[in-house]
């Protein structure tokens, strides 16, 4: 890669190439933990943005690992992209790992839709589902059992009524 280029891109890559870091003197970055396909789609991004680079036709480990690394890096245009294909994502198998990941980096748009998906699937909040979550979640889709058994969100509960359904 040239150093110009992902120093322009990538705030962390400006930080370690131009301050006397190490990486500064040996003009050499070596990432750990990423695979080569991850890694080339990152550095695909840098180049050219979403320029000929399908984040929709990726699958969701892929587009995990890519959201991990852009916010290692501090890309949040990447990050935001990899928070928007992993929307379409959100299916049974994958709507608990999707939560746990969307709270750990503070994906909202992908937290909002992964507690919607499990509200509309109660069955889904089994304790083999809810076991590798941490304690603040599970108590969040807790409350959320609670809210939807009580039809508070459906805005059944105690006269409250949508604005929708006042007009």
């Amino acid at each position: 890669a040239h150093r110009v280029v992902v120093s322009s891109r990538c705030p962390w890559f400006r930080r370690a190439l131009t301050s006397g870091m190490k990486e500064s003197i040996e003009r050499r970055i070596v990432l750990h933990d990423v695979t080569l396909p991850v890694f080339q789609s990152f550095l695909h991004f840098l180049y050219a943005g979403l320029y000929r680079l399908d984040l929709s036709q990726e699958s969701a480990n892929m587009l995990a690992d890519l959201l991990l690394l852009a916010d290692r890096y501090e890309v949040d245009q990447l990050k935001d992209c990899c928070e928007e294909a992993l929307l379409a994502k959100v299916d049974s198998d994958s709507c608990f790992a999707l939560l746990a990941l969307a709270d750990q980096f503070q994906a909202g748009a992908l937290r909002r839709t992964a507690f919607q998906y499990i509200a509309q699937r109660p069955s889904l909040s089994i304790e083999e589902n809810l076991a590798e979550l941490p304690s603040h979640l599970k108590e969040e889709l807790s409350s959320l059992g609670a809210w939807v058994r009580e039809g508070v969100l459906a805005g059944e509960r105690r006269g409250w009524r949508r604005k929708e359904d006042e007009e």
